[in-house]
């Protein structure tokens, strides 16, 4: 019976079963090993049982289709999407802007809603994946979910750009950060970047809207800037966005993938 539990076990977890489904299987060994001592018929008729079970599982799956749960992990993942790219242009508007102590801290604390956005995401994609698992049409929606999975993969370094780019600004602003010669041009480049990643996550399948100054359907982004010796007081900050910038750049376009 020892020997039977443990191959039953290492079965199991060969076959990557579920939880509940690792349990019974050593559960009916021991049954069958000891029931089956005094009643001779019983394995065969625990085999036959499991076999009825599975066929009227399959047959109630096929008639009654599980939900999907795909809307909502799509939802989730272009809400995240849309949020990063808004983060991006409220700091593009900060660095051409003088701000209080209440405005900095209103900018990061808006900023770090990302990371709970991103916890909601993966929770909905995971969902979604599961919803698949029994589904007999799981084939046309796996496209949607493998775009979706993509996405999000995409997204999640962009996420930690955003805030590292809000945080950098918080600790390291000063009043005369303004009037630096290239902040205006690194806040142009950040609206580039929220514009082209909103069309990043764009549904494909989706209907487009007629397109204007800001959804235009053509990437904006320039290659990252050169920018000339900034004054002493703000080259840590300026060389902290001008990386992040860059790597935001190469996300974006795929270029990091190269």
């Amino acid at each position: 019976m020892l020997l039977a539990v443990v191959i039953s076990i290492i079965l199991a977890w060969a076959l990557k079963l579920t939880p509940g489904t690792a349990n019974q299987v050593p559960i009916t060994a021991m049954l069958v090993l000891s029931v089956g001592a005094s009643t001779p018929d019983y394995a065969a008729a625990r085999i036959i049982e499991t076999i009825i079970g599975a066929i009227i599982g399959v047959v109630v799956n096929i008639v009654i289709v599980p939900p999907v749960l795909l809307a909502p992990a799509h939802t989730s993942v272009l809400r995240l999407a849309n949020e990063i790219a808004a983060t991006l242009e409220r700091l593009a508007t900060a660095l051409v802007v003088n701000q209080t102590t209440a405005g900095l801290n209103e900018l990061l604390l808006e900023a770090r809603l990302l990371r709970p956005m991103e916890k909601k995401a993966d929770a909905a994609l995971v969902q979604g994946r599961e919803s698949l698992t029994l589904n007999p049409r799981q084939s046309k929606h796996r496209r949607v979910l493998e775009h979706d999975d993509e996405l999000f993969a995409r997204l999640r370094p962009l996420i930690t750009r955003a805030l590292g780019m809000t945080r950098a600004f918080h600790d390291h602003y000063d009043d005369s950060l303004a009037a630096e010669p290239t902040i205006r041009a690194i806040a142009d480049e950040l609206e580039r970047s929220a514009h082209d990643l909103r069309l990043l996550a764009r549904d494909p399948d989706a209907p487009q809207p007629e397109p204007d100054t800001r959804t235009a359907g053509i990437p904006v982004l320039t290659a990252p800037l050169v920018i000339s010796t900034p004054d002493p007081r703000h080259w840590v900050l300026l060389g902290s966005l001008m990386e992040d910038l860059r790597r935001i750049h190469d996300e974006i376009t795929g270029e990091d993938s190269v």
